[in-house]
């Protein structure tokens, strides 16, 4: 089911696609039509938005039948087995709003990305710290590390809402977030985000129609500051 994306009706000419591995998900407000939800593979949901100009349009008979995508017929599978969207389960939890120069902030992601490790296994590591520290107006710190090379950026211009990210990580004068390898592999194309919500889980970025979340590592990150010289 993870392999598919889930086609829902929104209001007359639009459409919302959803897709998720469970760590992340992505939506997106199409135009296009659906007679009801309907999960089609990942792969007939792309040529049909690339064949129809941005929009998808999905012809399907009842629940369960083969669906029409850009002409070609393709399978479909139950949308009630498709995974509830995480902004979906249980209450809203609390999230700070990162506030200031985001295309600048996803520029420095991009930039310390490639010192973090590619190796899921290793979740302190397989992330980009993001650290905030009291008395440092409108500045982030991002740091990546593998074990072998670090990657450190002061982003300028860029603070969390109150000054303080959420828990989990307190660090001395400050406070910090694990956040996702895969938020980093993306920084690049989130640049044009209008929105970064950040929470002691997981964060959430936001543009227009669109919006993509993804859960934070467990951690910890490790000590950095001992490696680097005075």
């Amino acid at each position: 089911i993870l392999s598919h994306v889930l086609v829902s009706k929104l209001g007359a000419g639009t459409v919302s696609v959803v897709a998720t591995d469970i760590d992340t998900a992505f939506s997106a407000i199409l135009p296009g039509s659906v007679p009801f939800p309907v999960c089609i593979p990942v792969d007939a949901a792309i040529r049909g938005i690339k064949e129809q100009g941005g929009r998808i349009d999905v012809d399907c008979k009842s629940p369960g039948a083969p669906a029409v995508v850009a002409g070609i017929s393709t399978p479909t599978l139950p949308a009630a087995d498709f995974p509830t969207p995480p902004w979906q389960l249980g209450e809203a939890m609390p999230a700070t709003r990162i506030e200031g120069d985001l295309a600048g902030f996803f520029s420095a992601l991009a930039e310390v990305e490639p010192f973090a490790s590619e190796d899921s296994t290793r979740q302190g590591l397989h992330g980009v710290y993001l650290e905030s520290f009291a008395g440092e107006d409108n500045s982030l710190r991002l740091v990546a590390t593998d074990g072998y090379r670090l990657g450190l950026r002061w982003v300028r211009g860029v603070y969390p809402e109150g000054g303080v990210l959420p828990a989990p990580g307190m660090t001395e004068g400050g406070s910090s977030i694990l956040l996702s390898y895969k938020v980093a592999t993306l920084a690049t194309q989130l640049r044009v985000a209008t929105e970064f919500l950040v929470a002691p889980t997981h964060v959430i970025v936001r543009g227009d129609g669109w919006q993509f979340w993804a859960r934070c590592p467990e951690g910890p990150f490790p000590e950095y500051l001992q490696v680097i010289p005075d």
